[in-house]
């Protein structure tokens, strides 16, 4: 068994004791101010499957938040969640700053319930409109966070994310919790090497792959190579990161 840390793996034996490790854990990244504006939905996987995974949940999603510049005309980020059914959480024209941004966030809850990645994927082509926030010649960004178990209308999930890349969404996928399908993930992703496995996450890579789909899809604006700048020290318990079968 082995357990996920800022995108580094330490073996542990499935009879440990250890329910407090002390380790370093990047709380946010950030760019460089001329990173490329974007539109960038969080679609947040709260399912029974990620109860246990929902704080390393939220704190990814407050990464690639900060990962961007938030403001009123610079990049904006929405939220859904989704269980057996997808809600909206926020818009995107909720929040043009970031720390506010991230502390709702971190308070978002979770309430359980089946996993239904069709119901996210439909919800996220609906939030990207003028009347939810969303803009006009700006990047649209779909960052999934889930185990990739659909439950719910499984056999759609795949031809719901071709409909989404369709619609010009540019989908990221990362891979957390137990047993996750890494198969399906890579498949809804816009491309495989856009499908990241919490095995071997590294928040950087992602956001440089963020900043690359950004620039590719724009030529209005020229972006900068991402940065670590911000890392806190912090006890958790081992609960609070997700754990995988090898």
């Amino acid at each position: 068994m082995f357990i996920a840390i800022s995108g580094k793996t330490r073996s542990i034996s499935k009879s440990s004791s250890a329910f407090n490790l002390s380790c370093i854990f990047v709380k946010y990244l950030r760019v460089a101010p001329n990173m490329t504006d974007a539109d960038l939905l969080l679609a947040l996987d709260q399912s029974r499957s990620m109860c246990q995974y929902w704080r390393l949940v939220l704190e990814y999603a407050e990464s690639f938040a900060g990962a961007f510049c938030i403001s009123s005309n610079r990049t904006h980020v929405a939220v859904i969640k989704f269980g057996t059914e997808a809600e909206v959480v926020f818009n995107f024209d909720k929040y043009s700053d970031c720390t506010p941004l991230q502390k709702a966030i971190g308070n978002i809850y979770s309430e359980g319930g089946s996993t239904n990645i069709v119901d996210a994927l439909r919800r996220s082509r609906k939030i990207f409109t003028a009347s939810n926030g969303a803009r006009n010649g700006v990047p649209k960004i779909l960052v999934m966070i889930t185990d990739g178990r659909a439950s719910v209308k499984a056999k759609k999930t795949v031809k719901e994310a071709k409909k989404t890349t369709a619609a010009g969404i540019i989908i990221f996928t990362v891979g957390v919790g137990f047993g996750v399908n890494k198969d399906e993930l890579e498949k809804i992703a816009s491309k495989p090497e856009y499908f990241f496995a919490n095995d071997s996450v590294d928040l950087s890579s992602i956001v440089e792959k963020l900043r690359v789909a950004t620039t590719t899809s724009t030529t209005t604006t020229t972006a900068m190579p991402v940065k670590k700048t911000s890392i806190t020290t912090t006890s958790r318990s081992l609960n609070d990161f997700a754990v995988l079968d090898v």
